[in-house]
């Protein structure tokens, strides 16, 4: 048998923002520093996958990790310039 290890498991209660503070975020940092990333959102048929990478678009609190990276990602870009 093959073993399988979870870095998270989350609820029908969690928070997008928390799903992305959790899992996310500090894959950001890495990634501006040369480091590979991957996230990985795995289950069945209507178990919210797409859910949790996109989200709401149109609502801060219940958008997706897609849109809150993508945000994370120009914001610490920007950052950047400015330092530079």
């Amino acid at each position: 048998w093959r073993k399988f290890t979870f870095d998270t498991v989350y609820d029908k209660d969690s928070k997008q923002k928390d799903v992305y503070k959790k899992s996310v975020a500090h894959m950001v940092r890495r990634l501006l520093k040369g480091f590979n990333s991957t996230i990985f959102a795995y289950g069945q048929t209507s178990s919210g996958k797409t859910h949790t990478m996109m989200g709401v678009l149109q609502d801060k609190e219940l958008e997706g990790i897609t849109p809150r990276l993508i945000r994370s990602l120009f914001n610490q870009i920007e950052k950047g310039r400015e330092k530079g």
